[in-house]
């Protein structure tokens, strides 16, 4: 994530999350609770006149970034009922054979 080294502090975990406007408080506030910190933020505004969004750091792109270093590498695309994502996780987790970060 060159693109975002300034933002990331050594060591870190990152998560990329784009949030709507009125769901940033309880974003920040799951942040907090699990002793996190936003370490980069950018308004609608300021995306639409940047042309760039975190999404060029997700999907296909990181891993098409990721493959030139290591072949071996892949990732699985998914999506989670939220009451149900426990559960969910758990299931891929078995189906695949081990453990998923």
């Amino acid at each position: 994530f060159t693109g975002l080294v300034e933002h990331l502090p050594d060591g870190c975990h990152a998560v990329l999350v784009v949030v709507a406007p009125h769901s940033e408080a309880g974003m920040r506030d799951m942040v907090a609770q699990h002793g996190g910190q936003v370490t980069y933020r950018k308004t609608a505004d300021e995306v639409a006149s940047s042309h760039n969004t975190l999404l060029e750091y997700t999907w296909n792109h990181t891993t098409l970034h990721a493959l030139k270093v290591d072949k071996g590498l892949t990732y699985i695309q998914s999506g989670f009922a939220p009451a149900r994502r426990l559960e969910q996780v758990k299931a891929l987790e078995a189906a695949l054979g081990g453990p998923m970060y």
